[in-house]
């Protein structure tokens, strides 16, 4: 007699991407469906919004997720963890750049990750497997795989290398809290006078996805949360981009991002300020 497959089987690369592709598409039915409704606020902050369509989204994906892979644990902004029996997480943020998106503002995506865990959960993130990040809006799916590679639309990305911070046009953000918003008023002072511009977009997995691609030449986003650079990660690095990660407290982390050749620059700089 055959046994059930243990839950902490390879499920194959393969197999992970397409479920996630699968799964961001389906949000991305979703958002392009609500997008011109009238949008149900859940809840609402000076700096943010939860719309009841980050929760339709939230759950197609959990169930796309959990309808596969019912021992893998899931991580989202949405519902928080979920914990399975394998080593495998999926960690989700459903639609990162709500207000952007309430606002018609074609910027917003969702982010898809999966990792293989850490024995020592304490250690940080585990082994990025495999990353989705897909902008519904111009249709474009960002993907990677460990050791196969960053693309966009099935186009690799190589992310061009940059001599000084002086030519990079830089993302960073704003902030929600005064603490935030106090330290980047500072860092922004400091960057601006260094790079070729700043810009603020609003939704840090498409911003990661841009930087990997070579649209942005840098990246810094003090407290980000796990949900928000989980792919992003892997397709800047796949594509061969730098990373500066320093964990802050569970799920919240300090991240400076940039093309190769001004990473040391770029976080002397922003670390400073």
């Amino acid at each position: 007699m055959s046994s059930a497959p243990l839950p902490s089987e390879d499920p194959g690369l393969d197999a992970l991407l397409a479920t996630a592709v699968s799964a961001a598409r389906l949000a991305g039915s979703i958002l392009r469906e609500h997008v011109e409704k009238t949008l149900s606020v859940d809840a609402a902050t000076q700096h943010d919004l939860k719309l009841e369509v980050d929760r339709l989204c939230d759950d197609a994906i959990r169930k796309k997720l959990s309808a596969t892979y019912p021992a893998h644990s899931i991580l989202t902004e949405e519902s928080g963890q979920t914990t399975g029996l394998s080593p495998y997480q999926w960690i989700v943020d459903p639609l990162d750049g709500t207000v952007n998106y309430f606002h018609r503002i074609p910027y917003y995506c969702t982010s898809i990750a999966c990792y293989r865990t850490p024995a020592q959960p304490a250690a940080g993130l585990g082994e990025p497997l495999i990353a989705v990040v897909y902008s519904p809006a111009d249709d474009e799916m960002y993907t990677a795989v460990r050791n196969q590679g960053a693309f966009v639309n099935g186009t690799r990305l190589s992310t061009p290398a940059v001599s000084d911070l002086s030519q990079a046009l830089v993302c960073t953000t704003h902030g929600s809290s005064p603490e935030t918003k106090a330290q980047m008023q500072r860092c922004n002072s400091a960057i601006l006078s260094r790079c070729r511009k700043i810009r603020c977009f609003g939704a840090t997995a498409l911003d990661l996805a841009w930087v990997a691609r070579g649209r942005f030449g840098a990246l810094y986003h003090p407290h980000i949360r796990t949900w928000d650079l989980a792919a992003g990660l892997l397709l800047i690095s796949e594509a061969g981009g730098k990373i500066d990660l320093q964990p802050l407290q569970l799920n919240t982390w300090d991240l400076a991002v940039s093309a190769p050749g001004i990473l040391d620059e770029f976080v002397a700089l922003v670390r400073g300020a």
